[in-house]
């Protein structure tokens, strides 16, 4: 299905109409189906943006300097209350025989009453109420923000369908009710019209409230209470969307019953792991029992800075530089004096000529070879406009064939695609791992996973705002890919800067070219518990470099005594109790336990 529709988004009608009839219809269903399920991600993904920045995240930027404005005059108006309070504390301890006169005439001789009635009533002002939450004046500012989702809330559960397990199904359920209350003829709203059991903390008082038209209930804020609640389900896919590629059910294709058994042998064999998974923890046990002895034997070695502070805090100094010898600096002067001074297409054309699958690459979106003549210099001038970012204008030659502006803009819209880029790239990985240079250095076995981030300065659904990052623009990142032969091994851009665990072990599987790795390095952006399994499933090992140490918290299977490494690693990993929760859910029972 993703084969076919792959073809089906790059195909041409000429090209479909080769094909017999039942290859052109499941070629249509597929890349409808893919065309449907995009739409839908890019539906939610906007949804998602919507909330997450436009209405929370503006929400509580604004409560936040709302609170900071108020600040000079909350902290003016409640030191007036403290030095009345304590006047009050202070005069009591006279006894039973204190009078009520004597006890005002004390606090007016330090605070005017005036004074203290204008304190009271502005802080009562500004100061919630106590059984408030610290989202109330948020969740306020929210309710007042319905114009920006009010159209598509009509709309939005009308045309996707969606599903929910149990813990998302009255969110849903109040989520499609919303279209009848946001119609405009709908004036009045009570407490019949809504499902009261999803109005909680300080939705209560935002939302039960008599309005002037003789409504109990707000409108606004209930409306505001259900879509936050659904986008939160949504995000833990409670609510989920079927035709969706990524919001779809995250366990419409886990197996049970006899489905699970046929597929067991063939998983295991695969993963290379038992089936009864006790000989496997056995084994982790043991080789985290005996690394845990290893360090902790070092640790107070000469050259090994690790040590273990009074609460359990892993300290591990920094790696000094090692200083550059002088041959290393005389080889790099004389590898820069040998260097040829040439320009970028010629080097193209020559890389073209030693690796002649390069340019056989890029075909057309058909998927036919160019016979264009001299089809590898228009594509050099095409790639060096691209890469230089400098527009065609520049290597555009009038009276030359193939820099002919009519040839290069054919050559970009036809042949010049990700695809086709992907299809290039693999050949020249493969020469990069046969320079015996290259091949000194490593054998392509250990990889890095890396994200840069780039401000996009047009709208575009597929970017993020992050001020640290972006600043007050939007943007992406791009997760790169390299081993220790060469660098450009496979790249995925992802959606602004979130966290790229998961992506990472995509670009692993779906890079260009080269041996799969058997290491892979990572920062701490990449670094997740689940992903430590995945890897370990996928037959590779995993080795971020966390940047936060002191702040992780050591586990241990054994109790057995480690010295300095025992108050780092007072986590306790009970396998009894996990094996006992997995009984529980027999048809999942092999991987699961794994992971």
């Amino acid at each position: 299905m993703v084969d076919l529709a792959r073809y089906g988004m790059q195909a041409t009608a000429t090209a479909l109409r080769r094909h017999g009839p039942s290859r052109q219809l499941a070629t249509l269903l597929a890349t409808v189906i893919y065309l449907e399920g995009k739409a839908v991600d890019d539906c939610l993904e906007m949804l998602d943006l919507l909330v997450t920045t436009e209405l929370v995240g503006k929400a509580e930027t604004a409560t936040e300097k709302e609170r900071v404005r108020q600040h000079p005059k909350l902290a003016k108006h409640s030191a007036t209350l403290a030095a009345a309070v304590e006047t009050l504390l202070e005069v009591t301890e006279y006894g039973e025989e204190l009078r009520l006169d004597q006890v005002w005439e004390a606090i007016d001789a330090i605070v005017p009453r005036r004074e203290l009635r204008e304190a009271v009533a502005a802080v009562t002002e500004m100061v919630p109420p106590p059984d408030a939450d610290a989202d109330g004046e948020m969740r306020a500012l929210l309710a007042s923000r319905i114009a920006t989702v009010s159209g598509f809330l009509k709309t939005l559960t009308t045309v996707i369908e969606f599903g929910a397990n149990a813990e998302g199904t009255r969110a849903l359920a109040a989520m499609k009710q919303l279209p009848r209350l946001l119609d405009g003829r709908t004036k009045k709203v009570t407490e019949a019209d809504i499902d009261p059991e999803l109005v909680t903390g300080s939705w209560k008082r935002l939302v039960f409230k008599s309005l002037p038209n003789g409504s109990t209930v707000d409108k606004n804020a209930y409306t505001m209470c259900v879509l936050t609640q659904f986008h939160r389900h949504l995000k833990r896919r409670d609510v989920y969307a079927e035709a969706s590629a990524r919001w779809r059910d995250p366990r419409g294709q886990l197996l049970d019953g006899a489905k699970w058994e046929a597929a067991k042998g063939p998983a295991l064999v695969d993963l290379q792991l038992p089936e009864d998974p006790g000989r496997l923890l056995a084994e982790h046990a043991r080789v985290l029992h005996l690394a845990l002895n290893d360090v902790a034997g070092r640790a107070g070695q000469d050259g090994v800075d690790v040590s273990v502070d009074g609460e359990g805090r892993l300290h591990v100094a920094k790696l000094a530089a090692l200083p550059e010898p002088l041959s290393l600096i005389d080889l790099r002067k004389r590898v820069l004096a040998m260097l040829p001074r040439v320009d970028l297409p010629e080097l193209l054309l020559e890389v073209m000529g030693r690796v002649p699958e390069f340019e056989a690459a890029f075909t057309s979106v058909a998927g036919g070879v160019s016979k264009l003549a001299d089809f590898h210099v228009s594509v050099a001038a095409c790639l060096t406009a691209q890469a230089l970012n400098i527009g065609y204008a520049p290597v555009v030659k009038a009276g030359t064939p193939a820099l002919e502006r009519g040839r290069l803009s054919h050559v970009v819209q036809n042949y010049l695609s990700a695809e086709t880029y992907t299809l290039a790239n693999g050949p020249l990985i493969d020469e990069q791992g046969k320079i015996g240079f290259a091949q000194a250095l490593g054998g392509g076995l250990v990889a890095a996973i890396d994200g840069m981030r780039f401000v996009v300065p047009v709208p575009s659904i597929y970017t993020r705002p992050n001020k640290k990052f972006f600043g007050r623009s939007r943007g992406v990142t791009w997760l790169n890919m390299i081993n220790d032969r060469g660098v450009g091994l496979g790249a995925k851009v992802v959606t602004g800067a979130v966290r790229d665990s998961l992506h990472m072990i995509d670009v692993a599987f779906r890079r260009d070219g080269g041996p799969r790795p058997e290491v892979l390095v990572t920062d701490t952006g990449s670094y997740s518990d689940v992903v430590f399994g995945l890897v370990h499933l996928l037959g590779m090992q995993y080795r971020p470099a966390l940047a936060d140490i002191p702040d992780q918290k050591g586990w241990r299977i054994q109790d057995a005594d480690y010295g300095s490494l025992s108050r780092f690693a007072r986590g306790k990993i009970d396998l009894e109790k996990d094996q006992a929760a997995l009984e529980r859910h027999p048809a999942r029972r092999g991987v699961d336990l794994h992971l």
